[in-house]
């Protein structure tokens, strides 16, 4: 009896645990998306996070990480600024709208040194394009119309998977106790 009473007290200590593990993780919810874009000699490298789909404004984006660099010039985009509501993300990836009817931009700059900006017209230029520069100078921009994918998702672990080695972790607990028990026994 006092086995069972172990056994259930376990299970019961386990479920509670990954009961509290897994509402503390739904609770907040991120989604990665990884950016790696060529824009003449210049590219853009890093990730962007982002806490909603669907139609996003600059406060949805949680945290970025994004270099520009041409090989010798290097900067870390560390600020953001934004006008609009072109910037959209689905389970796949993070997408500007320039066939959208605003004047709206999306902006990630170094104070002073250089920016990533996805605008439209009169704001990069004269067109709707994606481009790269520093104050007052353009290195290099590209046209563009329509959807334009900025970062692809990146692979998230499955929620399940903390659950599972849980669950595998208890497995194995309770077969070595009763092992062990057996061993004691003979």
């Amino acid at each position: 009896m006092q086995t069972k009473l172990s056994v259930v007290t376990a299970v019961l200590a386990g479920a509670l645990t990954c009961t509290a593990f897994t509402s503390s993780q739904a609770s907040t919810v991120t989604y990665d998306y990884n950016v790696n874009l060529t824009l003449g000699s210049w590219t853009v490298t890093g990730d962007i996070q982002t806490d909603a789909t669907g139609t996003l404004s600059a406060g949805d984006i949680t945290g970025f990480s994004l270099q520009l660099s041409n090989g010798v010039n290097s900067y870390t985009l560390s600020s953001i600024s934004a006008l609009g509501s072109d910037l959209s993300a689905d389970a796949n990836g993070l997408f500007y709208n320039f066939g959208s009817s605003a004047n709206g931009y999306l902006d990630f700059y170094q104070p002073s040194a250089a920016f990533f900006e996805l605008a439209q017209p009169n704001y990069c230029g004269t067109s709707q394009a994606v481009c790269v520069g520093a104050p007052s100078i353009v290195f290099a921009s590209s046209s563009m119309t329509g959807a334009f994918e900025i970062g692809t998702a990146a692979t998230p672990l499955p929620a399940a998977l903390p659950l599972f080695a849980t669950g595998l972790g208890g497995l194995g607990l309770l077969g070595w106790r009763r092992k062990r028990k057996a061993q004691a026994l003979v």
